[in-house]
């Protein structure tokens, strides 16, 4: 054979090669059905025909019939890819069937416009959904055990309504990452009269999971359930209603977890969400109301963060927010907790607004209002155990009108131990609070753990006003504190103000007793203000039990009362007073100056005392002033973030402090420089332009206008001189 008929031959063999390819691969022709009978007879025209007659490739099953469709026997599998549309109005399709109604397998499905219930009761499964990708649009099935089962598939479902079925609305498990599920629009649940067991139950293997305005109503165990194994899911617009548990939910291995828009109503529970193994959760405007339990109950361990802000629990009978926090950070962040409370719910002795654990943690609340909660502990917040190097902090809050049936009626920190441990309150309100027992406004206990360690508590520029202990503490109670290794206070009250507190017994100001260990631990006052208080001993501050070391340095107790001790009382402790003014406090029914009633040790400098007890070992050395009045103006705004009580140029405690004090880079309770000229007892350090108003002196407006306006004369009068100068 020549060349040329050799190519000619190769050249064929191959058209004849392509050519078969060509028919392999081509794809059967799509099928379409148009669907126009009510009564399915299984012949053309019914849906059970068009459903038996798919074929590989794709299909559309257009559905003309209106009202009822009804299939007397079982509806075929769907195995090959179709679309299925119901008529603009939808259409109802009723079966007989006993096990499932709709069965989809291994398909790419849409349905739109489709009402799917049985037409005998007992049926398990609306929609059984096994390796397929679906699509659902307006779809509501109801009347079945489960309203839609997926399982190794995804579902994306606008507009659907799985409501009043049995057990679970919508069941979706065993997805992976590349089956994700998103419902917007969708209605879980059932009616007041016919209840669902569960909204929806969501499970996963690192699939996305999407929910955006979501309702479930009435069910009788949880409004969702979402599993641990999951992977990203996002929750907007969400509204749970009439169910034991509002939204039951964990999450792990890394996922992130957001929640927008998020709304609760008379639950059992409200959030019960675990974040584990360095899992991440983001929660924002949430609102939960009217819980019999707890509102948030939020558990964070091994590396995990979860954060909820703009958020609200109103009106539950246990606890607003339960924080629990293991080797993991927790925020709650300019959020409120009110009128929750001791009822049906925990009733447990903790915290009602929040209540916190810190194990080598971090745990903050910035912005947090807690009003009007009752509890055995903590009315407010109960932070009940701090452990192994935590930090918990509470900055820029409020905590008012609350009530403790025991101790803390507006904070109450219990158990803060190990080396490390540090509990802030900071830049915060705490004011209306009562308790039947220790601390109106805050109790503070078992601090230390009883050995000897650096956990410590930190109070800074914050306001206790108004409260009442009807034990020991009218604003503030210290009870079981463990000596301090590093030297530094074990409580330390700084730039702080304590007005218009109250206690029939020990310290309307602050209490403090029962110390732990040989050595003395420390609680100092610094750079703070005791006004106004009232208690049975010690109207302004009162330390009881050794042995305990109390500082009190550049501060101002003024103008308390008690039957005993009006101003300070420390008996037997030791007791450091240095640069600052002890004045106007009354003892015996407000008919004896008394300021200073000291039973142990006294080491007392540059300080102005008014009326020290009679035999209280105190003279007028080392800078000391006793018996004048140090004119001290009445506690009012005077800059900074709490009311101050200001001595001015003609009190004998200005510039009055020690003269080898430079203060440099110090302040005083106002956050002013500690220093003008020389330094002034007490709390407040006067300046010029601070001595009133609190602010920087400015200018006027109408010297401003005055000003102004002589410069812009002036400004005239110069362009004429030189007009005329150029003229000349």
């Amino acid at each position: 054979m020549t060349v040329l008929p050799r190519v000619l031959a190769a050249l064929g063999v191959l058209a004849l090669g392509l050519g078969g390819a060509l028919v392999v691969a081509s794809p059967a022709a799509a099928a379409t059905f148009t669907v126009t009978k009510n009564a399915d007879d299984g012949l053309v025209g019914s849906l059970t025909y068009a459903l038996a007659n798919l074929v590989p490739g794709g299909n559309t099953i257009t559905i003309t019939a209106v009202g009822t469709i009804t299939i007397p026997g079982v509806i075929p599998d769907i195995t090959e890819d179709v679309d299925i549309v119901g008529p603009a109005g939808g259409v109802t399709i009723e079966t007989t069937d006993t096990i499932d109604h709709v069965t989809i397998d291994g398909a790419t499905v849409s349905m739109t416009d489709i009402d799917i219930r049985p037409n005998l009761g007992g049926i398990d499964e609306g929609i059984e959904i096994t390796d397929s990708n679906v699509t659902l649009t307006r779809v509501s099935v109801q009347g079945f055990d489960y309203g839609i089962t997926a399982t190794d598939s995804s579902l994306m479902a606008t507009g659907v309504s799985l409501t009043q079925n049995v057990t679970i609305g919508l069941y979706f498990a065993d997805a992976v990452g590349t089956n994700p599920l998103s419902l917007t629009n969708v209605t879980l649940g059932g009616t007041a009269g016919a209840h669902t067991d569960t909204g929806a139950v969501l499970f996963g293997s690192g699939a996305m999971m999407s929910l955006s305005n979501v309702n479930s109503v009435f069910t009788d165990t949880a409004g969702l359930a979402i599993g641990s194994d999951v992977g990203d899911v996002s929750l907007d617009t969400v509204t749970v209603e009439d169910s034991p548990i509002g939204i039951n939910f964990a999450a792990s291995g890394g996922s992130t977890t957001t929640v927008n828009h998020l709304t609760i109503n008379r639950t059992q529970s409200g959030l019960y969400v675990n974040v584990l193994d360095d899992a991440n959760l983001t929660v924002s405007d949430m609102n939960i109301a009217s819980t019999d339990g707890d509102g948030v109950d939020l558990t964070a361990v091994n590396g995990s963060r979860a954060t909820i802000t703009a958020s609200s629990v109103t009106g539950s009978s246990g606890s607003g927010f339960i924080l629990d926090a293991s080797d993991s950070t927790i925020e709650l962040t300019n959020s409120t907790s009110s009128g929750n409370g001791l009822g049906g719910g925990c009733g447990c002795g903790g915290g009602s607004g929040v209540e916190l654990y810190a194990d080598n943690s971090v745990v903050t609340l910035d912005g947090v209002t807690s009003s009007g909660n009752t509890a055995a502990f903590g009315g407010g917040i109960e932070a009940a155990s701090v452990t192994n190097g935590s930090t918990v902090t509470v900055t820029r809050s409020t905590i008012t009108g609350n009530h403790a049936t025991d101790d803390g009626g507006g904070i109450d920190v219990d158990s803060v131990a190990d080396d490390g441990t540090v509990v802030t309150i900071s830049d915060s309100t705490i004011s209306s609070n009562d308790s039947v027992d220790f601390g109106g406004g805050v109790y503070l206990h078992d601090i230390g753990g009883g050995t000897t360690n650096t956990a410590r508590v930190v109070i800074q520029r914050t306001t206790f006003d108004g409260n009442n202990g009807g034990g020991y503490g009218g604003a503030l109670a210290i009870d079981g504190i463990s000596p301090e290794t590093s030297g530094l206070p074990k409580v330390l009250i700084d730039s702080s103000t304590l007005s218009n507190n109250t206690t029939p017994y020990g310290g309307g100001g602050i209490h403090v007793r029962n110390p732990t260990g040989l050595t003395a631990p420390v609680v100092k006052l610094l750079n703070s203000t005791i006004s106004g208080n009232d208690a049975q001993v010690g109207g302004g501050f009162d330390a009881s039990g050794s042995p305990l070391a109390i500082v009190i340095s550049h501060s101002t107790i003024a103008d308390n009362s008690a039957h005993t001790s009006g101003g300070v009382a420390a008996d037997p402790n030791t007791l450091q007073l240095d640069n600052s003014i002890l004045s106007g406090a009354f003892s015996n029914n407000g008919n004896t100056p008394d300021d200073l009633d000291v039973g142990g040790a006294l080491i007392a400098t540059f300080s102005l005392v008014q009326a020290p007890r009679p035999g209280v070992p105190i003279s007028a050395v080392g800078g000391n002033i006793l018996g004048v009045d140090p004119k001290l103006a009445p506690l009012a705004n005077n800059g900074g973030s709490t009311m101050t009580r200001l001595v001015a140029p003609g009190s004998p405690a200005y510039n009055a402090g020690d003269p080898a004090f430079t203060g440099v880079g110090l302040f005083d309770q106002r956050g002013q420089a500690r220093v003008f000229e020389r330094l002034d007892m007490g709390a407040v350090e006067w300046h010029p332009a601070l001595a009133h108003t609190g602010t920087e002196l400015t200018p006027r407006p109408l010297l401003i206008a005055f000003l102004l306006l002589f410069s812009g004369v002036a400004m005239v009068a110069f362009s004429r001189l030189r007009t005329v100068r150029a003229v000349a």
